[in-house]
């Protein structure tokens, strides 16, 4: 028996553990959803009414304020995401699989073009980047939702 093999017969013999873990990665996944969902109706949208004038306080503003709650639940999320992977892809791979799978996606969408994108609007307004920024953060958006639905799933199979 192998070293992950032991600590899952561990945390398979403990159902308070099991459940207590699952509830709070399904808590972070679903934060970090409704967060997505609140950039993708109220914040994305409020950047093209802005002035000119206003535009970099405002972006600059709302890159700190949601860097304060995006950063932990990243973390959570995805401590959530690899530890559940890790952990439990043999009670359901598929469900365990995909969850890992939009993780990723919606990790390297963010990495790869929301960050550059934010990083060239802090230097000023482009409203063909912003008009941009909502459309891409509606994949995000589904992304993250999807992963929801998946998470959930899997919570409720596993612990009935």
């Amino acid at each position: 028996m192998g070293f992950s093999e032991e600590i899952l017969g561990l945390i398979l013999v403990n159902p308070l553990f099991m459940l207590q873990f699952h509830l709070l990665h399904l808590l972070a996944t679903f934060g970090f959803c409704v967060l997505l969902w609140s950039v993708q109706l109220v914040i994305y949208p409020q950047m093209s009414r802005l002035r000119e004038e206003d535009f970099l306080k405002y972006h600059s503003h709302h890159t700190w304020g949601i860097s304060c709650l995006v950063g932990p639940l990243f973390l959570m999320e995805s401590f959530g995401a690899i530890c559940s992977f890790v952990l439990f892809w043999r009670l359901d791979a598929w469900g365990q699989a995909i969850s890992l799978f939009l993780y990723g996606a919606n990790t390297l969408l963010t990495a790869l073009w929301f960050a550059p994108a934010h990083s060239q609007l802090s230097k000023g307004r482009n409203e063909g980047l912003v008009k941009q920024l909502i459309t891409m953060n509606a994949w995000r958006t589904l992304l993250s939702t999807l992963r929801v639905v998946v998470v959930y799933h899997m919570v409720v199979r596993e612990l009935s």
